[in-house]
């Protein structure tokens, strides 16, 4: 299907990017596609060149510095003319940058993490720089809160207008942000998703409930796909820096999303902070392609895990999964998107009942969220050889260390294979057993091995093969040897 999508259009195969529209969907048949592969054929170089080559044609065609010395796009329309294969651009009518535009850049940043390219790096960071400089500026003016990123970037001027008042439309910024920490280690790239932390989870929270939708005014309502991206983005904020400042607000949130489940178990697309039932049970979203009452809450419910360690939050995030994906308005009839759009690759975004399952299983299985919208690949481990009656939780994962409990519902044993992504290199040694010490690391290991982790230019994971009972609750612990 990836390849199938490169070469759907002569403007894809040639430059990489699609039709001359607006960039949310001008980007998506490319960044939907391409980059995703860069992590699940990591063996193939020819997902990373064609990222590059996207990337190029950002740099090229559409990026320029502002008066400021900052790069950014100089519209938010641009792309391919179908008939002549020329660049366009509409910043004559609409001289401005937007924060989904890192939708654009999400080929830059896998690129990067594929192979490090100095293309990609540089264009990845100066961007993100443009776009913490205009969270700063101008903080005085009307319309603007200060630490937020702005709604609009001007070109030429590069002047910061307005904030963003819902959070999907920064979503991808945000997402991008986090890539450059990691790509550089700059704390300042932080900055606006700190910000919007504090604001969201503390300034304007409503009975523990953080407000995602109208950042610029507090209101009751909001809609529950918008609060799984905050979650999620709390939860990379997290992971990324080990900052628990904000686990407070975190638990109380996580708290009262679980305790409000219908029926134990059951969430919904609206709701409501100031009210104890706090769900809108009959108000479907009936916005474009979308017409749903239902929405999952699995990134929430594993944030409070995350912040408590209380299992009760996993169980339920199992359960509202499982009657979301199953109930009336099921995710695979019609009504999940309407029958007159076409859709070739997955819309990569939270909004909605699959992409907070996959976020969410993500988590669980690999230790780091889905490859969806800008986010950085954050992985410790993926698995090979598991068929569909695997179960994983990631319990524990950093540079030195990593414990998953697994569990097989096949009947016989079989042979696995995990994929370490994360491990510093250095010796370690890995155990699997039945119990955990108080400190949790396996005692009475039923099998163990040395394992050496190499550093290598590229990513490359490690390979661990292993049997795993059947039917039996099963904890894999790697750590350093010694």
């Amino acid at each position: 299907m990836k390849e199938g999508v490169w070469k759907s259009r002569p403007f894809l195969e040639r430059f990489g990017y699609d039709r001359l529209t607006d960039v949310e969907h001008a980007a998506e048949n490319t960044s939907y596609s391409q980059p995703r592969m860069v992590v699940l054929d990591y063996e193939n170089p020819k997902w990373a060149e064609r990222c590059r080559r996207t990337t190029a044609t950002m740099g090229e065609h559409f990026l320029s510095r502002n008066e400021k010395g900052g790069l950014q796009f100089r519209s938010d329309y641009f792309g391919f003319d179908p008939r002549t294969l020329k660049p366009v651009t509409r910043e004559k009518e609409r001289p401005f940058d937007i924060p989904q535009s890192a939708k654009a850049l999400k080929p830059a940043m896998y690129a990067v993490w594929a192979t490090g390219d100095p293309l990609a790096r540089q264009l990845m960071l100066e961007c993100g720089d443009t776009w913490v400089e205009g969270a700063r500026a101008n903080a005085d003016d009307e319309g603007r809160i200060a630490g937020l990123l702005p709604k609009q970037l001007s070109w030429p001027s590069g002047a910061s207008i307005g904030t963003h008042a819902r959070l999907s439309s920064m979503r991808a910024t945000l997402f991008h942000l986090i890539g450059c920490y990691y790509v550089s280690g700059d704390d300042g790239y932080l900055e606006p998703i700190r910000t919007l932390l504090r604001k969201s989870l503390v300034d304007w929270s409503v009975k523990g409930v953080p407000t995602a939708g109208t950042l610029d005014k507090l209101e009751d309502d909001d809609m529950t796909g918008l609060l799984e991206q905050l979650a999620l983005i709390a939860v990379s904020y997290r992971r990324a820096t080990g900052d628990r400042q904000f686990d407070a607000p975190l638990a109380h949130w996580s708290a009262r999303i679980r305790d409000s489940l219908v029926d134990d178990v059951k969430s919904y697309v609206y709701l409501n902070r100031n009210s104890d039932r706090l769900w809108y049970v009959d108000r479907p979203l009936t916005v474009g392609a979308y017409l749903e009452s239902r929405c999952a809450v699995g990134a929430q419910l594993y944030l409070g895990w995350q912040v408590t360690g209380d299992e009760d939050y996993l169980a339920k995030l199992g359960w509202n999964l499982s009657s979301c994906l199953n109930d009336k308005w099921g995710a695979f009839t019609y009504w999940f998107y309407d029958k007159s759009e076409r859709r070739v690759t997955s819309n990569d975004h939270p909004a909605h009942k699959l992409q907070c399952s996959e976020s969410a299983l993500s988590l669980m299985y690999l230790g780091g969220p889905a490859p969806v919208e800008a986010v950085w690949p954050q992985f410790s481990v993926t698995w090979k050889n598991v068929g569909t009656n695997f179960c994983a939780l990631v319990r524990r994962n950093d540079s030195e260390s990593l414990l998953v409990e697994l569990y097989s519902f096949d009947e016989q044993p079989s042979v696995v294979t995990a994929d370490l992504w994360e491990l510093a290199a250095g010796d370690y040694k890995a155990a699997l057993g039945r119990r955990l010490t108080e400190d949790s690391h396996v005692t009475e290991p039923t099998w163990s091995r040395t394992l050496d982790v190499a550093g290598s230019k590229g990513r490359r994971p490690t390979s661990l093969h292993f049997t795993l009972p059947a039917r039996k609750r099963t904890m894999l612990e790697i750590r350093p040897r010694g």
